[in-house]
């Protein structure tokens, strides 16, 4: 007896399902996804060199400013402590910097040395009594910070030291280089004890500039 509850059934005939494709995809779509593919491998290759060139202009910047506040920062220490500032006078502006030196202590005047923790005098004090450039026994001795314009289009800003081993005020140590990549140094007179200094540098991708001004303590 048929089950009336069992649909009828013709086995002659079946019908596919129009979801259902037994067959993988198909040319244009694969073609479609590849170039959605291209275009995201595209999109993300341009994030990373876009991250990549930042990075690397940031670091560069970064340096660049690095030398420029060290370059400054020396400079500083010795006008703000300096009983003579020698060039440039006040109305002047010059390319270069030249102090009496009263900071360093270094040098061993005992046995004519230099040494990292000094003597507890200062340097300048040739005769070691703890007076600074008081007579003619002991003389001033200048400091200078100019630019080596050797290498075109990388000039460097120099700090040159007095030699105190030597009886001679002219002599100097090895040039210590501050920085790279100069664009311009001034150093601007504006009294006898205020000196104004501006510093850029410039490697052809990065610029910094600084400016500060700086008043001896032991000037008028």
């Amino acid at each position: 007896m048929q089950n009336p509850h069992r649909a009828n059934r013709n086995p002659q005939y079946s019908f596919p399902d129009p979801f259902f494709r037994s067959s993988g995809l198909t040319m244009i779509e694969m073609l479609v996804g590849l170039f959605i593919l291209g275009i995201l491998m595209i999109g993300f290759h341009q994030i990373i060199a876009n991250a990549l060139s930042s990075y690397d202009a940031g670091r560069r910047k970064q340096d660049l400013l690095s030398q420029a506040h060290y370059a400054m920062d020396r400079m500083t220490l010795f006008a703000g402590s300096t009983d003579e500032i020698k060039d440039p006078s006040a109305g002047q502006q010059k390319q270069w910097l030249v102090l009496s030196e009263r900071a360093l202590d270094t040098y061993n005047n005992s046995d004519q040395s230099y040494t990292a923790e000094g003597d507890g005098f200062l340097d300048s004090d040739n005769d070691g009594d703890g007076l600074v450039n008081e007579d003619a026994s002991d003389p001033r001795e200048y400091i200078r910070f100019d630019l080596d314009k050797t290498i075109e289009g990388n000039w460097k800003l120099t700090e040159k030291r007095p030699d105190y081993r030597t009886p001679d005020t002219g002599d100097i140590l090895q040039p210590l280089v501050l920085c790279q990549y100069v664009a311009e140094f001034l150093a601007i007179g504006l009294s006898d004890s205020l000196v104004e200094l501006r510093l850029t540098l410039n490697d052809g991708q990065s610029a910094v500039s600084l400016k500060t001004r700086v008043k001896s303590m032991y000037i008028e």
